[in-house]
This record gives structure tokens, C-alpha cells and sequence, in this order.
């Protein structure tokens, strides 16, 4: 039975453990490379993948970015759905690019490893887009100083004399430029742009990952 180390190297069989008590897709929907790569080719043309690729809508009518278990966005002007998993011991990314047709899986038996980071240099080799410009610093929106919150995700805007940082996840701070009334941008990770709502929610949009909180 397959095993994965944790992030300090330890090893788990934490697959045989984890299957005996998964009741629930997290956790429980095992697969190999050779299978994910027929499910991708089954979703191409199909009907499911063009429902997959829909975006819920709230009732209060703003989209979700979420589709049918997908996380929708753009990587570069490239449309794409990902999805991630993994659980103790292992880390996975699924991402498709429908109109490029071109899918990226990465299954990876360690915890620590940076899934994304691998799938974005993929995307970036081979979708060959260029980086978004980032714009010249400006006047930025102090007021929107504060923590954005969900469960237990929290994103952070810090006022520094007249500019704004931002963190999220790691305690990385990035300096932040102001794309457009409605959406931020990481000055030092242009891939990565903060988009304001009227109900005060702000969404993090980064490369096959979004979250959206609340002060």
C-alpha cells in the first residue's frame, strides 16, 4: 500500500488508515495517473464538463467561481477549472485547460510539497502567456485596512503609509498597486489580484485557488 511522509519526512500509510474510516469524497476518492488522465479525456466535449464549467450564483446574483466541484477562473487569459486534494501523506492538483486543450495532474505522495508552485511553472512553460503588468504605484484605499474572513481562512490588508500589503496563508507580505476601482493587484506576484465587492466581501484570486471573505 502506497505511503507519503508528512512535511518532516516522516512516513504514513496513511492511505490503508484513511480508507477504512472515509465515509465522504474528501478523503476517499482514490485514483491512479492512468485513470485521471481517461477521466480527462472522457470531459472533453462531454455535457458534464460544460455544466462543470458554470459558475454557481449566490442569491444575492454574484457569481461563485465555483462550478460543479470546480474552482473556475483565468490563469493569464487562459480559462481554466482546478481542483485540489490530498490528505495525510499526499498532494494533489487537477488543473484543466478546456480551450487550450491541455490538462495538468499532479499527484504527489508528500505532504509538504508545493503543488501549486510545480503546476504554475508548468502553465507558464507551456501556455508560454506573458505576465500581467503590473501598474505604477498610486493612491490606494486605506479604509479597506482589516481581516477578511472565512471559517478558518483569514486574509489581511495592512495599511503602510500610503500603500497597502496583503497577506494570506503564508505571512508574506505583498505590496499591493490598485489595477482598477474594483480590483488590487500583487505588485510582487502579478498573478495574484485581491477584487473588491459592494457587500464589503473581498475575494483572493490567484492561480487555481479563490477564496472569499468577509471583515
Amino acid at each position: 500500500m502506497a505511503a507519503g511522509p508528512d512535511h518532516r519526512g516522516r512516513h504514513r500509510l496513511a492511505l490503508r488508515r484513511r480508507r477504512r474510516r472515509a465515509r465522504a469524497a474528501a478523503g476517499a476518492l482514490l485514483s491512479t495517473l492512468d485513470d485521471m488522465v481517461r477521466y480527462d479525456r472522457f470531459l472533453k466535449g462531454h455535457e458534464f464538463d460544460l455544466a462543470s464549467r458554470s459558475p454557481g450564483v449566490l442569491t444575492s446574483g454574484r457569481a461563485t467561481r465555483y462550478g460543479f466541484g470546480w474552482v473556475l477562473g483565468d490563469y493569464r487569459g487562459a480559462r481554466y477549472a482546478a481542483h485540489s486534494g490530498g490528505l495525510d501523506g499526499f498532494s494533489d492538483l487537477y488543473v484543466r485547460f478546456p480551450d487550450e486543450d491541455f490538462s495538468i495532474i499532479l499527484l504527489g505522495n508528500h505532504k509538504g510539497l508545493a503543488i501549486y508552485q510545480v503546476v504554475l511553472d508548468l502553465a507558464e512553460k507551456f501556455l508560454g502567456r506573458p505576465a500581467p503588468v503590473v501598474p505604477p504605484a498610486g493612491p490606494m484605499p486605506l479604509e479597506l485596512a482589516g481581516a477578511y474572513r472565512v471559517d478558518d481562512s483569514v486574509a489581511e490588508l495592512t495599511a503602510e503609509g500610503d500603500g497597502l500589503t496583503f497577506t494570506f496563508g503564508r505571512k508574506v507580505r505583498h505590496p499591493l498597486r490598485r489595477l482598477d476601482e474594483t480590483t488590487l493587484i500583487c505588485a510582487d506576484d502579478p498573478d495574484v489580484r485581491l477584487l473588491l465587492h459592494e457587500d464589503g466581501g473581498l475575494t483572493v484570486d490567484q492561480p487555481f485557488y479563490t477564496f472569499t471573505g468577509y471583515r
